[in-house]
């Protein structure tokens, strides 16, 4: 299958591969993958199962040789890696105390920490495949978050990641940009506003809107930056926020 998302004229098969594959954004986003025709494989990487990948691979991104381990299959992995998304994180109330620290730094291992070591990581494959690469991060890493500050800190760290990492494609065709939900509809949000003692509309409130976006939505503009319309799209961010950050 002709696959001309990440750089003109690459051709043969091609596999789509997503981090957090089981739920949420990653679920919606494998889903689009698939559906747009351009590959014909999926591999996730996520602790729930993924029953229609052609390989699934469980594992808990905060553990480093847990990663390592990733790595080392998706590295060997046979076909050409046509689009990576990674849409991982954990979103939890933390104060800003020495006490808190531990939270801190457990957030930050998976929101920034574990994205940072795969893409270094996979970043010649990345090259050598003309990969399309998309990072889910945040609004949060735009306006900051005064109840979850090490969750906008991480979603920011990996904005600047992905930005840089596309300073280094070159003309190889590979590419990386960002996609920043505003308030959605996932297991994510709901986590978070229930451990605030309320619910999301809440947040669903500050968007022009005044709705939560749905994981689908914010995967077509994954499956876009993965797509052959975007050839010319690399080192920038989407804002899929319902007009959260204009209103």
């Amino acid at each position: 299958m002709a696959d001309s998302a990440a750089g003109v004229g690459v051709t043969g098969p091609s596999t789509a591969v997503v981090f957090g594959a089981a739920s949420g954004i990653g679920r919606a986003s494998a889903q689009a993958l698939m559906g747009s025709g351009l590959h014909d494989a999926l591999v996730s990487v996520d602790l729930g199962d993924v029953p229609d990948a052609a390989l699934h691979l469980t594992a808990d991104v905060s553990n480093p040789g847990e990663r390592d381990r990733v790595i080392d299959q998706l590295l060997a992995w046979p076909s050409r890696i046509g689009a990576l998304v990674y849409s991982i994180g954990i979103a939890e109330p933390a104060r800003a105390t020495r006490a808190e620290w531990p939270r801190w730094q457990r957030i930050i291992e998976i929101d920034f920490m574990a994205a940072a070591h795969v893409l270094c990581a996979l970043h010649d494959r990345v090259l050598q495949d003309a990969t399309a690469v998309v990072v889910v991060d945040s609004t949060a890493a735009d306006t900051g978050s005064s109840v979850a500050p090490p969750y906008g800190a991480a979603k920011a760290a990996c904005r600047i990641l992905t930005r840089s990492l596309a300073t280094l494609t070159g003309s190889t065709g590979a590419r990386y940009n960002s996609v920043a939900p505003g308030p959605t509809e996932t297991p994510l949000g709901t986590g978070l506003a229930r451990s605030l003692g309320t619910d999301q509309q809440l947040f669903a409130q500050r968007t022009i809107a005044k709705r939560l976006g749905q994981p689908e939505e914010v995967a077509a503009a994954v499956a876009f930056l993965c797509g052959p319309g975007a050839s010319f799209i690399n080192g920038t961010v989407v804002v899929a926020d319902g007009g959260y950050l204009a209103g």
